[in-house]
């Protein structure tokens, strides 16, 4: 059900409210096709997106989050956010800014993964030719956008580069451990927090998958298929959150058991671990081999 009655500035224009019900989906992988992200030979700045974020529970960070969305030079032809059970106030952020489309779930969906679903659930809503995933914790420069278009270079999935914010000692610690990308023999990848990923490759390999690392998904689709990924590095996403232990070493067990789930061999996800000294991935990637068996 859509609530058109909200038009007012500084409100949603609209609000879909979700049921169990109303969630299901096709997660059968639909297609398998190979395109030329640059065919439609269009100048990048005839290009339009749509920005989608999903939020549990975000108050502390959201509303900085839309207010960099909402001031991008190159502004986006729709804003999305999904509201994923909030009981904290999150929701009052939302409606106070003029976000286009508002969808809230009240109850979990059928994935086991709620973020993959979540993006889901707004894919159908998405339009534009790219799709824009900005997590409710980042904050933009507001040439962020306007700066990946005109140097995409016909990439399928592009983003900037991740800054960690978070001011507290472990977060310090996270920013000097992100430099041993440098040893990593595959480099960087374009990291999930505020990624802009093309609306037709999304469509064409099915949408999202019911995984715990999305983003890991469609980067190794969309380099399986010969797409074109990239890190622009003249502009800066910042990650906000501030940073615990156990948030960090849940990421990690969580991106062991995508690794896992997607196929990739124990040697690699230990020379990762390694390199990257991410111990806690090797333990994600046997624990969850170990629950499958």
């Amino acid at each position: 059900m859509i609530d058109k009655d909200s038009q007012k500035a500084g409100t949603p224009r609209g609000i879909i409210s979700l049921s169990q019900k109303d969630i299901r989906y096709d997660r059968s992988n639909r297609g398998r096709f190979r395109w030329s992200s640059s065919g439609s030979g269009k100048a990048w700045s005839a290009l339009s997106y749509a920005t989608v974020t999903c939020a549990r529970n975000e108050l502390l960070y959201i509303g900085k989050c839309l207010d960099s969305i909402l001031s991008q030079t190159w502004k986006p032809t729709k804003t999305i956010v999904v509201l994923d059970q909030c009981t904290d106030g999150s929701e009052c952020e939302v409606k106070n800014r003029p976000i286009d489309l508002v969808i809230r779930k009240s109850q979990s969906g059928s994935w086991d993964n709620s973020l993959s679903e979540n993006l889901e659930i707004a894919r159908k809503y998405v339009d534009s030719e790219f799709y824009a995933v900005v997590d409710a914790d980042v904050v933009l420069p507001r040439d962020y956008f306007a700066v990946l278009f005109r140097e995409m270079d016909g990439a399928t999935i592009v983003s900037g580069e991740i800054i960690t914010a978070s001011q507290n000692p472990l977060g310090k610690l996270v920013r000097l451990w992100e430099q041993t990308y440098r040893l990593a023999p595959l480099g960087r990848f374009p990291r999930g927090c505020a990624l802009l990923v093309s609306k037709r490759f999304i469509d064409e390999i099915g949408g999202f998958r019911d995984v715990p690392a999305w983003e890991t998904y469609l980067l190794q689709e969309a380099r399986s298929r010969g797409h074109k990924v990239a890190i622009i590095s003249g502009t800066k996403a910042y990650h906000t959150r501030t940073l615990t232990l156990r948030g960090v070493i849940d990421r990690q067990i969580r991106s062991g058991k995508a690794r896992r789930m997607q196929g990739w061999p124990l040697w690699r996800t230990i020379l990762h671990s390694v390199l990257r000294l991410r111990p806690f991935v090797i333990w994600g990637y046997i624990r969850w081999r170990k629950s499958t068996s």
